[in-house]
């Protein structure tokens, strides 16, 4: 008869068991380790038929080399590819496609590159072999023998980190778009090893959690960015035997939490402790009395201190003190002049570029009352023309709100901001009155498509129009249902930053060396290739809000 603790530990073996045979015989698993050890065994017998030529060419002297581009080439293409079915089964995504194919590309030069190196040093290192006195009275059978099994694992261990890197960079590649597809909003770095294995600059409490569409920032011994772990452009330092890995999340991650967000939790606490205290008052009122008497002579001390001091510091030193002072007051006060001088000057030169829209009032007014009917069309062109008339820099964003009362009111936002801010005054007055329309430009350059920022915000507020213009053209966003879509201002502005990012995905296909970019580079050639295809992003637009009763209006200049 089994005790009750030999039953316990008899079933915990059986489940352990069960879950050694189900991870034994789950296809994934199998096939993820098989692939990996196809693909190096692949490799291995390549760098084999070169070692052996290698001697060959030292012993005989009349053997060619081997030409390994092309079996480097299927190799790695197998591989990855085989890797993409197991994780993504789908094979209608091109922009995973596109990714595994420049995948194959980048690891198959660097394993290219990397045998021809080892096939150098392997033929110096023979014919030094060969010049030893240990090889006399051999025959040339019994020397290439020995040197074959002296020099067969030459470069395998490094081959087969290649291919094991090339596997890890492909997998989390696909899940990155895998991701953007899904419209998760923020990435997690996470470590892949264990304590003391990981790279010290790449453990995830030293790496700050980002958005998804932009780089995580890694301090080696140099900085790097890197999309995801395996990113090539973070060399080889970052990628080689790199085992990391991200999780995706659409909830704000702490790093990236506006301060005060814990509020609430905090004035529960506090309530909670006054509460508690409340029965307590007597001993807290003796105490208090305690603490003021302490503090009180501390405090008297301090002050018949701070006079002592006083009286001791002499008349000279005083002067030299002042002297000081307004040298440094002085100086501070020439470079201020000089600093605002030029700030002035360049100030200038940047104003010098004003809003010019290609189109008279009465055009525009005709174009915009093709789609929309009634007086909203006259509002509208009055208040595009009223804002670009005051807008004394292009390429700077500035935006103006309108309410149903018929009144304009200006508001310049700064440099490059991505969000509206509307002051308290206006955002209180419009509230009240009901928003009309809330308009801006974007900079010269880029497309006037908005951006899911200003989606949100014309959602938050209720504007029945929101207007993105700038001289490559005008959106105008109908918002048919402003009370319920308040409600959905996260979701709709969800929805935009999928197509954002199919923007970025298109345009990574389009152009495979964007990697290569610095950054300004990259966003004036992502503008410019989506306001070359501004049609098709704008019929994306289009058919994504068309759900929420809003209508997407493009309007050439």
């Amino acid at each position: 008869m089994l005790t009750t603790r030999q039953k316990a530990d008899y079933l915990m073996q059986v489940v352990k068991l069960r879950k050694l045979m189900i991870l034994k015989d789950n296809p994934a698993f199998t096939y993820q380790h098989s692939n990996r050890k196809q693909a190096i065994s692949r490799v291995h017998s390549l760098q084999d038929k070169i070692v052996e030529a290698a001697v060959d060419n030292q012993v005989y002297g009349n053997s060619d080399s081997v030409n390994h581009q092309k079996t480097v080439e299927q190799t790695i293409s197998d591989a990855l590819e085989n890797d993409r079915k197991r994780v993504y089964k789908a094979d209608d995504n091109r922009y995973i496609n596109t990714a595994v194919k420049l995948n194959t590309e980048k690891y198959s030069e660097i394993l290219n590159n990397r045998l021809n190196i080892e096939s150098v040093k392997l033929e110096a290192k023979i014919e030094e072999e060969i010049r030893k006195s240990k090889y006399n009275g051999l025959s040339e059978a019994e020397i290439k023998k020995r040197l074959t099994s002296e020099f067969g694992d030459t470069a395998k261990l490094r081959t087969a980190n290649i291919i094991r890197d090339a596997l890890h960079t492909n997998e989390v590649n696909i899940g990155f778009i895998h991701a953007l597809q899904n419209g998760f909003q923020y990435k997690v770095w996470n470590n892949g090893r264990g304590k003391g294995k990981v790279r010290a600059w790449h453990r995830a409490r030293f790496i700050s959690s980002v958005s998804i569409d932009e780089p995580f920032d890694i301090f080696g011994s140099y900085h790097a960015e890197m999309m995801y772990p395996g990113d090539l452009n973070g060399g080889a330092e970052n990628v080689a035997n790199c085992r990391c890995w991200l999780s995706y999340t659409n909830n704000r991650p702490s790093n990236l939490r506006r301060k005060g967000s814990s509020s609430r939790s905090n004035s529960n606490s506090t309530q909670k402790n006054n509460d508690r205290t409340s029965n307590k008052k007597s001993i807290g009122s003796k105490i208090k009395e305690r603490v003021s008497s302490a503090i009180g002579s501390a405090r008297n001390k301090v002050s018949s201190a701070k006079t002592n001091i006083k009286n001791k510091i002499s008349s000279k030193v005083k002067e030299k003190v002042n002297a000081t002072i307004t040298r440094i007051q002085n100086k501070f006060k020439k470079e201020a002049k000089n600093v605002l001088s030029s700030n002035s000057s360049k100030s200038n030169k940047s104003n010098k570029e004003p809003m010019e829209l290609p189109i008279d009032a009465e055009e525009l007014t005709r174009k915009i009352k093709k789609h929309i009917i009634g007086k909203d069309a006259e509002l509208i062109s009055e208040l595009i023309i009223t804002l670009s008339k005051r807008i004394p820099n292009r390429h700077k964003e500035y935006g103006a709100a309108r309410f149903i009362t018929g009144q304009v009111k200006k508001r310049f936002t700064s440099n490059n901001s991505k969000y509206i801010k509307i002051p308290k005054k206006i955002r209180k007055k419009g509230l009240e009155n009901g928003l009309h329309s809330l308009l801006h430009n974007h900079p010269f350059g880029e497309s006037p498509l908005p951006s899911p920022e200003d989606i949100y915000v014309y959602m938050l507020y209720k504007v029945r129009f929101g207007i993105s213009f700038n001289e490559n053209g005008m959106v105008i966003l109908r918002n048919k249902r402003p009370t319920a879509n308040k409600r959905n201002a996260k979701k709709i502005s969800r929805e935009i930053s999928s197509i954002v990012m199919e923007i970025k995905l298109n345009y990574h296909t389009y152009n495979p060396n964007w990697c290569d970019l610095t950054k300004e580079e990259y966003y004036k050639s992502l503008n410019e290739y989506t306001i070359k295809n501004n049609e098709y992003f704008y019929k994306l637009y289009k058919q994504r809000l068309k759900k929420y009763g809003i209508d997407i209006i493009f309007i050439k200049l």
